[in-house]
């Protein structure tokens, strides 16, 4: 007879399929200054406690960089791949009436996908630093896509 195996889901909250349009940056872990220029996601999905934010990276000069990213400091994809506890700053941008979300949130996860040209990474994000309103705003938007 065979053994019937298991999968324990981990998550507390149930994740909603929700495209919103995510702006991030990278945070310095030691002086929690801004690291890094704008990039632009989208969520994958979004859950109470998190989201999951994917964006493009392109190949430069054989450094895989995020493909909104130009100029002099370009934005390395490497530290998403092997440092997990990465910091970010979200800008979430909510529909109406809610507006946008600014948060502070710990990269948990990320994978990365190749397609032809063009890479895919997913980036999974605790949310860990947003103000009440902020969270408030962020729950009712929650609630109210179940």
């Amino acid at each position: 007879m065979a053994k019937k195996i298991s999968v324990v889901e981990r998550r507390l909250f149930a994740r909603l399929h929700v495209p919103l349009k995510v702006l991030f940056r990278i945070v310095d872990l030691w002086s929690r200054e801004q690291s890094s220029k704008v990039i632009e996601g989208e969520t994958w999905n979004v859950s109470y406690d998190g989201l999951c934010i994917e964006t493009n990276a392109v190949v430069q000069e054989s450094v895989m960089t995020f493909s909104e990213s130009s100029g002099e400091k370009r934005v390395k994809v490497l530290p998403f791949l092997v440092m997990k506890e990465q910091q970010l700053e979200l800008k979430i941008d909510l529909p109406s009436p809610e507006g946008k979300i600014d948060a502070l949130g710990r990269v948990i996860w990320s994978e990365l996908e190749a397609t032809d040209e063009t890479y895919h990474l997913k980036i999974g994000v605790s949310l860990e630093e947003v103000t009440p309103k902020e969270r408030e705003k962020w729950n009712h938007f929650i609630r109210h896509m179940k």
